[in-house]
């Protein structure tokens, strides 16, 4: 069997950016190094595949443990679609068309096979049915008759009893119908892919939004190195269609942007920061929601770490519902980690301290506030007592997100991923070291030792810092 040229992710990547595929297959080292969100993301959907197998049970696994071993599974796939005794087969590993694919799930149907793909979001993409699409020709270009293929993904709405139900926990959806109508589109595609995989230099595709839809590009570093940290591409406030319009037209610098373009308040104050390179925001809301210094004295401040399974993982809890690991506090006299079991308990002990807490202050600041919103929303339905009151958007907290966004705040460059982190750079004290959420949760969910957990205090104590650092510029800028 000869070496594949394309794959499912390749083919994914090709449909989103020609350029992205050619780079990915001969320019590999020019990629951006993984985020951690990604990594994450990667692994969250690696275990929900495997808790997916459990719906159909008793399968041969043909899962190749390397690159290695594709010919041989490879081999191994044929034989089991050839052996009557095989009823269900997991990770199937198949090749047509110099295309090499690995199907989740494949049960026998009489002399025919029923295919399953496996996702762990909650609701179908149009990329899904791309990649539906092409493991579709790529099986039935090995002689193998597909009477039904069907995306299986987390279900919403579902709300654990004491005991996980995988029937109801998943969603199986045929997408057969849509499947067969793009597989013209999918042949198209895969003969103009390789063409691209045979070129000298990259094709000259010009950056736009392709490079963060329908998935961040990690070649984005490569094709975007010539331009500037306080391009106007990095202008949220404008859309985005706008943007790349000027971009094409060779437009530079956001001094050269025709000024009717920027109609709302919004939009001017981000051009402002663009332009003079200094943080900016719009006075007349920021007098009306930013705390004075002698309010943020006295204030609770509050850093709370979550975890938001895919599975949920006690009773009354949905997917990807908000569950808390650890809190920090911190006042003028006191501060204190509080860590939460991933439990019923633990639930209720949050509730009861986060109620306190907000009901016994004038004001209480943390990060983003939509984190302890969501944990409270979780905790509500799972203790579902009548001796809690449960409030939505609690008046005395404050959200250092939220805040920048309700009274335009601006950074004089992109923002990036991490908010907090532009935040420091941008009020010059980048200085704090913080570690990344994703990171802080799987170091403590692997190994909850005594250690783990007086790192993760440490490391929490920094965030809220940083938080009232930052809430201390904002309210010099708004007060002075």
């Amino acid at each position: 069997m000869a070496n594949h040229l394309l794959s499912k992710s390749t083919f994914i990547r090709g449909k989103q950016c020609e350029k992205s595929l050619y780079l990915n297959k001969k320019r590999p080292f020019l990629r951006d190094k993984m985020s951690p969100l990604q990594l994450a993301k990667f692994k969250r959907g690696t275990n929900v595949g495997i808790l997916a197998q459990e719906l159909f049970p008793n399968g041969l696994d043909c899962q190749p443990k390397s690159p290695s071993q594709f010919p041989k599974k490879l081999i191994e796939t044929r034989e089991a679609l050839l052996n009557p005794l095989v009823n269900v087969i997991y990770e199937g590993v198949f090749q047509h068309d110099d295309v090499l694919i690995i199907i989740d799930i494949l049960v026998r149907d009489g002399e025919n096979w029923k295919a399953y793909e496996v996702k762990s979001s909650l609701s179908v993409s149009t990329t899904f049915l791309q990649d539906a699409a092409l493991q579709y020709h790529i099986i039935s270009g090995n002689g193998v008759h597909l009477t039904d293929f069907s995306l299986i993904f987390m279900n919403r709405d579902y709300i654990r009893g004491e005991t996980l139900d995988l029937h109801q926990l998943f969603v199986t959806q045929s997408v057969l119908k849509e499947v067969k109508i793009a597989v013209l589109d999918t042949v198209s595609a895969i003969q103009k892919f390789k063409a691209v995989l045979t070129l000298e230099k990259s094709p000259a595709i010009a950056i736009g939004p392709q490079c963060q839809s329908p998935y961040p590009c990690d070649f984005v570093g490569h094709c975007w190195k010539n331009v500037p940290e306080n391009s106007y591409l990095y202008m949220e406030s404008l859309e985005e269609q706008i943007r790349f319009e000027y971009h094409a037209q060779g437009v530079v610098s956001p001094q050269e942007l025709p000024q009717n373009i920027f109609k709302t308040d919004a939009q001017k104050i981000q051009l402002e920061a663009f332009t003079t390179n200094t943080v900016a925001l719009n006075k007349a809301l920021a007098k009306k929601q930013v705390p004075h210094q002698m309010q943020l004295d006295e204030a609770i401040i509050i850093k709370l770490l979550i975890h938001q399974p895919a599975v949920p993982l006690m009773a009354n809890t949905k997917a990807y519902d908000a569950l808390p690991i650890a809190m920090y506090t911190k006042t003028l006299q006191s501060e204190e980690t509080v860590f939460f079991e991933q439990s019923t308990e633990g639930l209720k002990r949050f509730l009861t301290l986060i109620m306190v807490l907000l009901s016994n202050r004038t004001l209480a600041i943390t990060d983003d506030d939509t984190f302890i919103l969501m944990c409270l929303q979780t905790a509500h339905r799972v203790n579902n007592t009548s001796e809690f009151t449960f409030f939505s958007t609690p008046p005395s907290l404050i959200g250092l997100r939220q805040l920048t966004q309700s009274i335009d705040f601006s950074l004089p460059t992109k923002s990036g991923d991490f908010f907090l982190s532009g935040l420091l750079t941008a009020f010059g004290k980048n200085t704090f070291k913080l570690k990344e959420e994703v990171y802080l949760v799987n170091d403590f969910l692997a190994d909850e030792n005594e250690n783990k957990s007086m790192h993760l205090a440490a490391e929490l104590s920094q965030y809220a810092k940083a938080t009232a650092f930052c809430f201390d510029k904002l309210s010099e800028m708004t007060h002075k």
